[in-house]
């Protein structure tokens, strides 16, 4: 009977270790999830600076293509006026 309430003893002693760890892993996966939870406001926050970096980048580039047309036009023009007054003069 000793043996048997032994036996019982050691069994409740590991049930209440495993309990236990289970409580704290329960808590560690609370914590990983409160993080991932940070983590992804800090992701979107990113995203939106991304976009706002993304925006900002083809507005310039939008703006020196035209600027680049605009000096493209005017050499294609002045080119043309010299060929032409040299084909004219001669």
């Amino acid at each position: 009977m000793a043996e048997l309430e032994e036996r019982v003893a050691r069994i409740e002693g590991t049930v209440t270790q495993i309990n236990e760890r289970l409580n704290h892993i329960e808590g560690e996966i609370g914590q990983l999830r409160g993080e991932m939870g940070q983590m992804r406001g800090k992701m979107g926050q990113m995203r939106g600076e991304m976009g706002q970096l993304r925006a900002s980048v083809d507005n310039r580039l939008n703006h020196l293509e035209t600027r680049f047309n605009w000096m493209f036009g005017t050499m294609l023009i002045m080119w043309l006026t010299i060929v032409l007054t040299i084909i004219f003069r001669a």
